[in-house]
């Protein structure tokens, strides 16, 4: 494939920390950053290529991806999507 320029890297870390810290605030604009960042990353996802990993890295990716569907839904269809602000 191809190298990923360095600054896709950096920009995706510092989408993903803004967006937590946001999110552990209960900021409602950062709901939809945290969206996007997930959606940013999914869709980056093919052009890193292939690649080898262990069980438990498979394991680790998984639950995170799990996590995060579970944040965005709790934090749009549930009354704690009275408590951002």
């Amino acid at each position: 494939m191809f190298e990923i320029p360095e600054w896709i890297f950096w920009f995706q870390l510092g989408i993903a920390l803004v967006s937590y810290i946001g999110m552990a605030l209960f900021r409602k604009s950062f709901r939809l950053i945290f969206v996007l960042f997930i959606v940013f990353s999914l869709l980056l996802s093919p052009i890193y290529g292939a690649s080898v990993i262990t069980g438990i890295e498979v394991f680790i990716i998984d639950t995170s991806t799990l996590l995060a569907g579970f944040a965005i839904a709790l934090s749009f269809y549930t009354s704690l999507n009275e408590k951002f602000y």
